[in-house]
């Protein structure tokens, strides 16, 4: 895993909104001639800077482990920050809603009964889309246990434990699928954090399982 620096920030960013330009520039001066050298060329500065994108995160800082503190053990933090949102997702979002509105704006243009028939199609599966990409990447579940945490903190009432962070671990159920010879295969991934005698899970998804590891492995907190 590699660390997100401000030039990948960067260049990701402008690659978005280079693939957002080029697709909106359908609505702008949609009577003018082929080739369209403004959608190419927006198209182009996308594909360069998401090519340098993949360069600097193959070349960023891999992921290391945090800094551990020496010294006495702090007490129970009094204030909680909420986790910052997530712009990612929304431009994702953005990106997502874009094709089907060009291939409605194409569609319309060209009139006749097929046309009718792909905008309701386009319609229908860029709103089913949209809620299961609401339902992945929403936020609003994960702020609100955030807010609640946080506002217990602040009265003082916060019941925490310390632990020290130990190795993830990966359980693999193997279980008979739908169909003769088939498997069917169920994964869950979390951190042990050890509380004295007591283990306790924390789990997440892969990623998030893997990132805690490299950054909190074998530390107190």
């Amino acid at each position: 895993m590699r660390r997100s620096t401000l030039i990948t920030r960067a260049l990701g960013s402008t690659a978005l909104v280079c693939a957002a330009v080029a697709l909106s520039l359908v609505f702008v001066r949609h009577d003018a001639p082929a080739p369209r050298w403004d959608m190419v060329g927006a198209l182009g500065a996308a594909a360069v800077t998401a090519g340098a994108w993949a360069l600097a995160c193959r070349t960023a800082p891999p992921l290391g482990a945090a800094p551990s503190v020496a010294g006495e053990r702090p007490p129970l933090p009094h204030r909680l920050p909420l986790p910052a949102r997530d712009v990612g997702r929304a431009t994702g979002t953005v990106l997502l809603v874009l094709p089907p509105l060009v291939l409605t704006r194409l569609a319309a243009g060209s009139g006749g009964v097929l046309s009718g028939l792909l905008i309701i199609l386009v319609f229908v599966v860029t709103v089913k889309v949209l809620l299961f990409a609401r339902g992945r990447a929403g936020q609003g579940v994960a702020r609100s246990k955030f807010r609640v945490l946080a506002d217990d903190a602040t009265r003082g009432e916060l019941h925490a434990v310390r632990v020290r962070v130990g190795e993830p671990v990966r359980m693999r159920y193997l279980q008979r699928g739908g169909k003769p010879g088939e498997l069917d295969v169920t994964q869950f991934h979390w951190l042990v954090l050890q509380d004295g005698e007591r283990a306790i899970r924390l789990g997440g998804d892969p990623e998030e399982v893997g990132r805690a590891a490299l950054r909190l492995g074998g530390q107190e907190g």
